[in-house]
């Protein structure tokens, strides 16, 4: 079971009945990454606390656990009329020359859904489909949460975008950041939860609830 902080709010937001931006179509056929329009820019203050509190972080590939208690209330009010919630949340750093590693970010597949926001550099998110059906290793990270491990060799790239501010991302399907740029990238990620089915929310769910904000 997922463990859910839950957070009241005394702020409502009013949600437009309005149509898609894009196309069904292709909201059908990406299955990977969308923009979309939350209203409000993301505040800098985690991202200057996260420098603070962690003056090595450009130095290595590592990802960091936030506080529940640090998510924008004004992105918990948007999420709220769409019983939505936030269920995690953290920061990962991917320094200047370096790859993040080609993975999933749990320890089996899914399709589970983030909201990412992107500081530093505007390096593309890649997304990679196994080239076999074979078994992979499932790895703890340093913050001790399963992910499984792809080598790029076995997959074939499908799909890459550049984060949106924000965008909300498909996390269970095999991804990689290359960065390439003199500049560490820093992604502040968030793990959306749905309240009806008490589960992550899956894609093919978040596809049709965010049709109205996708760019």
């Amino acid at each position: 079971m997922v463990a859910l902080h839950v957070v009241t709010l005394s702020v409502r937001v009013q949600i437009p009945l309005v149509t898609p931006k894009c196309s069904i179509n292709i909201l059908m056929k990406n299955n990977y990454c969308f923009d979309i329009d939350v209203g409000f820019e993301m505040s800098l203050d985690i991202i200057e606390q996260f420098y603070r509190n962690n003056p090595d972080y450009k130095e290595q590939c590592c990802v960091y656990n936030l506080d529940l208690k640090t998510v924008d209330t004004r992105l918990l009010a948007f999420l709220e009329p769409l019983d939505l919630t936030i269920s995690h949340s953290e920061i990962i750093c991917t320094p200047a020359h370096h790859m993040l590693p080609l993975h999933i970010d749990t320890g089996q597949a899914n399709n589970d859904t983030k909201i990412n926001w992107v500081v530093g550099n505007d390096s593309p998110i890649d997304w990679w489909i196994p080239n076999d059906s074979k078994n992979r290793d499932v790895i703890a990270n340093q913050s001790g949460y399963n992910y499984i491990a792809y080598e790029r060799s076995e997959c074939t790239k499908v799909w890459s975008h550049v984060i949106g501010n924000p965008s909300i991302i498909n996390s269970g399907i095999p991804h990689s950041v290359d960065n390439d740029t003199d500049n560490v990238r820093v992604c502040y990620t968030n793990v959306l939860f749905n309240k009806k089915k008490n589960e992550r929310l899956q894609w093919q769910d978040a596809v049709g609830i965010f049709a109205p904000w996708i760019k």
